[in-house]
């Protein structure tokens, strides 16, 4: 996978997640392995760029606040500290 300036997660209302058009782990997965993962590269690669690496959250209006906090710890995790909400609902 190439590693994007920005990533933007998109929560879907069944949990699924979605990252820069990618599906990552499965709607049931609470530690999100393979979004941490990318999320780790995702880091390094920005640090070598020098620049910061920022995310943005787009959770679907009807997704539990608990799969909202499963992505919030992925990210800190993967030491992204660079985290933003999409405005609008209309994900």
């Amino acid at each position: 996978m190439d590693i994007p300036d920005e990533a933007r997660v998109i929560i879907e209302p069944d949990g699924g997640i979605v990252l820069n058009e990618q599906s990552l782990d499965s709607p049931t997965s609470s530690s999100l392995p393979e979004l941490r993962a990318v999320l780790e590269r995702f880091r390094l690669s920005a640090e070598n760029a020098r620049t910061d690496a920022l995310v943005t959250l787009a959770p679907h209006d009807t997704v539990p606040h608990q799969r909202l906090v499963d992505v919030l710890n992925a990210c800190a995790e993967a030491g992204i500290e660079g985290v933003s909400f999409a405005g609008g609902g209309d994900e």
